[in-house]
């Protein structure tokens, strides 16, 4: 009987380590399913941060494509305005030049004294 016993009790050790080794291994499946979800969160967190990078890169994108188009457009109003200025500027010069000579060749022709005498 004392060896039934024994064996009994021999068997109840192993049990209840083996029980101890069940538990940890629980314990070890838990933290390794929350570890699971955290890296699930974290994943979902690092697809989130790509996402806002991507529409923030698309927005940079749109902001510097507008102002190349906008300083193209300046460039080019710019142009213009100075070609007209230089227009007007040529265009009321040949028309002072002009305004000069008909009064000079009116003046001749009226027998009025020259410009060079009307200023002296």
């Amino acid at each position: 009987m004392d060896i039934i016993k024994d064996k009994i009790n021999e068997h109840e050790v192993k049990i209840s380590r083996l029980e101890g080794e069940t538990s940890r291994i629980v314990a070890d499946i838990k933290d390794l399913k929350s570890d699971r979800k955290q890296f699930v969160e974290i994943l979902k967190k690092v697809e989130d941060a790509l996402t806002t990078l991507a529409h923030t890169v698309e927005k940079l994108d749109i902001r510097l494509q507008c102002e190349e188009d906008y300083t193209k457009e300046n460039k080019q109003s710019k142009k213009n305005v100075s070609d007209k200025l230089k227009n007007a500027l040529l265009d009321g010069g040949i028309k002072a030049i002009f305004f000069i000579l008909m009064l000079g060749l009116v003046s001749w022709i009226v027998g009025l004294p020259s410009l060079a005498e009307l200023f002296r």
